[in-house]
């Protein structure tokens, strides 16, 4: 006895009559059918198609996502490119203030960091020049 199959038209590779838009068809006998449905085919045309549509569901998805990903890319080159761009003249601003500087052992004359940006005012750095000058003992 014969019997027919269906499988999407868009996972058959060149098996099967091309029937409806999306569905290949193959007549095969009884006792070949658990082969050939272990093999992606279907013995009724309605989940067939219900494969078909999900097949070219995930066609879709994976061309979106491949686009999500390529422009992902690309953006995060043109951040990197502008890191490294900001990052040659940036400062850190992380660093310490002019009172934990010298609380080091530094000089406040060599306040800040280099590298850092001052976390101190002006007024402060030069009253902690001015307490080291006054506290260092004189030159012999």
């Amino acid at each position: 006895m014969s019997i027919a199959i269906f499988k999407p038209f868009i996972l058959a590779a060149q098996e099967g009559e091309r029937v409806w838009e999306k569905l290949v068809q193959k007549v095969v006998e009884k006792h070949e059918v658990d082969a050939h449905v272990a093999d992606g085919w279907h013995t009724d045309a309605a989940t067939a198609l219900e494969a078909a549509n999900a097949a070219e569901v995930e066609q879709e998805n994976a061309a979106l996502q491949a686009q999500i990903d390529a422009t992902k890319a690309k953006l995060d080159g043109r951040k990197a490119k502008k890191q490294a761009a900001d990052g040659a003249d940036a400062l850190r601003t992380d660093g310490p203030t002019v009172a934990e500087y010298v609380a080091a052992g530094y000089q406040a004359v060599n306040y800040p960091p280099q590298g850092y940006a001052s976390r101190s005012t002006a007024e402060e750095i030069a009253a902690a020049v001015k307490a080291q000058a006054e506290a260092a003992p004189p030159a012999a």
